[in-house]
């Protein structure tokens, strides 16, 4: 005989950086417990599926986190990520390292474009330092 789920299999996805800046903007300098983060979504989901009628409890298989850092800049980051969260029961961490991307600088009022400074004639790349965006 097959075993009867106890409830809806829900699996939680997470994208790092705009739930730390949403937190960050929210929380009033508050810390993010990421240990109980999975099962709080989790009920204040079921919260709203019950508002409409949906009340079958939901389950948690697990929680999918993806994550970019700047490897010269987050390496304090990426080992958070990789041996905190990913440990923790629920949690599977997916980690992308940003490259930087070649740019090119258009002035308005001639049309030139340059792909290097003027001053020292090193290329120009893309910025998406965060060095002020710490995890909580």
């Amino acid at each position: 005989m097959a075993a009867v789920s106890a409830g809806r299999r829900t699996r939680l996805f997470i994208d790092y950086w705009n739930f730390q800046l949403t937190w960050n903007s929210r929380s009033q300098g508050a810390n993010c417990d990421w240990r109980a983060l999975p099962l709080t979504a989790l009920g204040a989901a079921g919260a709203v599926l019950a508002s409409v009628g949906l009340s079958e409890p939901l389950e948690l298989e697990e929680t999918l986190l993806y994550a970019s850092v700047d490897p010269q800049e987050e390496a304090k980051l990426r080992r958070w990520l990789d041996t905190f969260v990913n440990r923790l029961p629920s949690w599977r961490v997916t980690v992308r390292e940003r490259r930087p991307q070649p740019r090119s600088l258009h002035c308005r009022a001639c049309g030139h474009d340059s792909e290097k400074c003027p001053t020292c004639g090193q290329r120009y790349v893309s910025s998406q330092r965060r060095a002020s965006m710490r995890p909580s």
